[in-house]
């Protein structure tokens, strides 16, 4: 990949439209790096907005550098568990230098790659990245063959060696720019297939999550809130006083912050974004996309996570609440197919909300090739039940946009009949 991103080649431009979208994000980093690593900082700076994400990188190229910043002196300096400290103390720095209210990560890559000289040892790499909800390692597996036969050859070996070390550095700095922009919530997905890494290069990822985080995946608590710095609260919270918005969020867009902004202003209540990791329709959500997807909301609304697939279990974690929902997911609680043909078993849903204080505000959904709203939902609602649901007024509200349609526009903006 070239070192100039404003060249037009398919990859340099790729990252550099990567570049600016993380830019655009309210995020900023410390970033560390040992070994390899500089030319993604150099990246990040050769597009202009660079200082409202880099908050401060720095080099690590000896070892006593290294063990300042580490607090010790590692037994091997490449590894996993090094790059996930680097990353850790990155975001500790960061939280330091840019305060309370700004969200913040810590990204870091420690590599060992092709020499000038003889090296002991695999060519690898790793690349971290840590935020409030865990640390997501990257482990880069360089092919052995390319380092033998520049050996083997002799002449113009050091020659092979540089264009050896350059392709793998390229490497190294895409997956560091990739993950970083994962990290502010940014589909890296576009730059994957375009960077110049040899072809037997393998990366795999790992996501290691924080305590909270992991206390939720394994059902030690029922939810994690993170504020709209991307931190996590553990205030108590008074769900009487919130309004909240399920959603699988991927992605996030304008359709649904204008519905948390309508129903904020209809209720006069905050509202909190939920993302369920397991959902009834759905696939469950891996601890890495939803690092990426609760990324979104930072520096916008706070944004909860939680275990809780459908309304009635939500009632019973945020009793109080209001969920705000399409009309279409209305008219799923109110059908008694989703409850296996059982009238008892869908009442007992609706019973739960109304016992835990919670109601149902119903925004109008196109769906079928119709817009639907609550009032065509009234006759299968029962009766005892209706006290449960108020419509939020399409003057207020209306978007048919939807994340699957922005999913297949890109889809189809990424295709090489597109390029």
């Amino acid at each position: 990949m070239p070192h100039d991103l404003l060249s037009r080649d398919a990859a340099s431009s790729a990252v550099a439209d990567l570049v600016r979208a993380l830019h655009a994000t309210p995020q900023r980093a410390v970033i560390e790096v040992a070994g390899a690593g500089t030319l993604a900082v150099s990246w990040l700076h050769a597009v202009g907005g660079s200082s409202r994400t880099v908050l401060e990188a720095t080099d690590r190229y000896c070892h006593a550098s290294l063990a300042s910043l580490l607090g010790a002196t590692p037994a091997h300096a490449v590894t996993g568990a090094v790059a996930a400290a680097m990353a850790e103390a990155a975001l500790r720095r960061a939280c330091l230098l840019a305060g309370e209210e700004t969200p913040v990560i810590g990204a870091a890559c420690t590599a060992a790659l092709a020499s000038d000289r003889p090296r002991r040892g695999a060519d690898r790499a790793f690349v971290a990245v840590a935020g409030a909800l865990g640390t997501a390692v990257s482990d880069l597996a360089f092919p052995a063959e390319g380092a033998a036969a520049a050996v083997a050859e002799g002449g113009g070996l050091q020659t092979r060696r540089a264009a050896a070390r350059q392709q793998q550095e390229d490497a190294v700095s895409t997956v560091l720019v990739a993950e970083l922009s994962r990290a502010c919530g940014v589909d890296a997905a576009q730059v994957s297939g375009h960077f110049a890494g040899p072809p037997a290069l393998e990366v795999y990822r790992e996501f290691q999550p924080s305590e909270p985080f992991a206390a939720l995946q394994s059902g030690l608590c029922g939810s994690v809130l993170l504020n709209a710095a991307a931190q996590v609260d553990t205030a108590p919270v008074d769900w009487r006083g919130k309004a909240l918005l399920s959603g699988a969020y991927h992605p996030l867009h304008h359709g649904h912050l204008a519905l948390g902004a309508a129903a904020a202003t209809f209720l006069d209540r905050e509202v909190v974004y939920e993302l369920p990791l397991v959902n009834a329709d759905k696939a469950p959500i891996s601890a890495r996309d939803a690092q990426q997807r609760s990324a979104q909301f930072a520096g916008r609304a706070p944004v909860v996570l939680s275990r809780a697939p459908l309304f009635s279990d939500k009632a019973v974690l945020f009793p109080g609440a209001v969920f705000v929902v399409g009309a279409d997911t209305a008219e799923r609680l109110v059908d008694q197919r989703f409850y296996g043909g059982s009238a008892d078993s869908m009442d007992a849903a609706l019973a739960t909300l109304a016992e835990r204080g919670c109601g149902l505000l119903v925004a109008g959904r196109r769906t079928a090739g119709r817009y639907l709203t609550l009032s065509d939902l009234v006759p299968s609602i029962p009766a005892a039940r209706r006290g449960l649901f108020q419509e939020l007024p399409e003057a207020l509200f209306r978007s048919d946009i939807s994340s699957t349609e922005l999913r297949s526009r890109r889809a189809a903006a990424a295709s090489p009949a597109c390029h």
